[in-house]
């Protein structure tokens, strides 16, 4: 069956997909000769309808985290620009050893994805990041009037823009934990017996995560921009990696050293309709 999951923060609805056999009907047209390689599958729901089944791709600085990660590096080959240098991010600090774990844990989300046309999405070129011009972001608040302290766990990257007024915030947190599955082709859960199991069927490993651009999510900016909300447009998403800090001054986390993990391009999202928003299902194949 499907329900409904009430955004605890948003007077939207969003769809709460709980019928897992409908997403592996279409999740697993994935090659199966290649269940084992890494890949992924991210499902777009606009207004609780399916509307694009898109991959992304993971660009160097996500590699090079990767490659880290599992053979117990402690030093990077290439320093790359991080987010926080670039967009000279308020309390960002230069240490080598992070104070909690460094891994995947914002989104960030551009323009720059695909042209006028749906048809012409573009690839994604691997030595990349959403260029810092094209980011947009998930609120865009008065000076005077910021965003209620309870969501400043949701939304971070905050920065000040003194010419327009405005405070924005670039990076918002993954909506839901992410959770690792391990399952059969149909569904099917994988046990601790799996050497001793003569099921022919092949075993897919992945990790699932979520996130939604609600109402209240980047159409601000589009709004105090020179295109207007007509003219807003998503086709661009990128996962990173940072570690935090918590201030003593505010009690607040500051992420750290935020670089791009993957990219995904898709066909532009019309974001002009106030009622309704985005859902992103995040399946990364390992």
């Amino acid at each position: 069956m499907n329900g409904w999951e009430k955004d605890p923060y948003d007077d939207t609805k969003v769809r709460k997909l709980v019928d897992r056999s409908m997403i592996h009907d279409n999740l697993l047209k994935l090659d199966p000769d290649k269940a084992g390689e890494s890949g992924s599958k991210i499902f777009i729901y606009r207004d609780g309808k399916r509307s694009q089944v898109v991959h992304n791709k993971t660009v160097i600085a996500g590699s090079q985290f990767t490659a880290q990660k599992v053979w117990g590096i402690d030093e990077r080959a290439v320093e790359f620009p991080s987010y926080n240098k670039s967009l000279k991010l308020p309390n960002s600090v230069t240490q080598l050893v992070p104070d909690n774990t460094n891994k995947i844990c914002l989104f960030c989300i551009g323009t720059d994805g695909c042209g006028k046309e749906k048809s012409q999405v573009y690839p994604v070129k691997y030595a990349s990041k959403i260029p810092d011009e094209y980011l947009v972001p998930f609120r865009y608040e008065d000076m005077d009037e910021d965003i209620p302290y309870a969501q400043r766990s949701i939304y971070y990257g905050r920065t000040l823009d003194t010419k327009k007024g405005k405070i924005p915030y670039y990076f918002k947190a993954l909506d839901t934990d992410p959770q690792m599955f391990i399952e059969y082709t149909d569904g099917t859960s994988v046990l601790e017996d799996i050497y001793n199991v003569t099921d022919t069927q092949r075993v897919v490993c992945y990790v699932e995560t979520r996130l939604r651009i609600t109402k209240s999510d980047c159409r601000d900016w589009f709004l105090n921009s020179d295109v207007g909300l007509e003219g807003g447009i998503l086709s661009s998403l990128s996962l990173c990696t940072a570690w935090y800090k918590t201030s003593a001054a505010d009690g607040f986390k500051y992420y750290q050293d935020i670089h791009p993990y993957s990219i995904l391009h898709f066909a532009g999202e019309p974001i002009i309709d106030l009622t309704k928003g985005l859902v992103f299902i995040y399946r990364m194949y390992f």
